[in-house]
């Protein structure tokens, strides 16, 4: 699934999924804002990948993310829960250091996965 949505409520904010049906990777991109105007749209999309794609794991790229506040944090916690109750996990990918700064300090980077890939090898893209 391409998908490449602008927020109605924030243009900035850009999400594209995309799946590999191989690897049952689902990869996330993330691009603008996330926080209390768009955290919401993150989450529903988050979901709708899970149900439609079923992945093992889902990689969210996040080295677009502009802004990460206590909405968005909350988000990426609740994407979190919803993947290891349907038997999968996240990866943060090319985590920006103010994102990689704010889940440190929130104690909060060492539940998910984190890796730095650049090119996008792992969806075949």
């Amino acid at each position: 699934m391409a998908l490449d949505q602008a927020s109605d409520v924030d243009p900035g904010l850009r999400i594209e999924v995309r799946h590999d049906d191989t690897t049952s990777i689902t990869r996330i991109i993330i691009q603008g804002d996330v926080d209390a105007v768009t955290s919401d749209r993150v989450f529903e999309v988050f979901l709708q990948a899970l149900r439609e794609h079923r992945p093992t794991c889902v990689d969210m790229d996040v080295s677009g993310v502009t802004f990460l506040d206590s909405s968005g944090i909350r988000t990426l916690a609740q994407c979190q829960a919803e993947a290891r109750r349907a038997g999968s996990h996240i990866v943060l990918l090319n985590l920006p250091p103010m994102v990689r700064r704010v889940l440190e300090i929130t104690g909060l980077l060492h539940h998910f996965g984190v890796a730095h890939v650049w090119d996008d090898v792992a969806t075949g893209q």
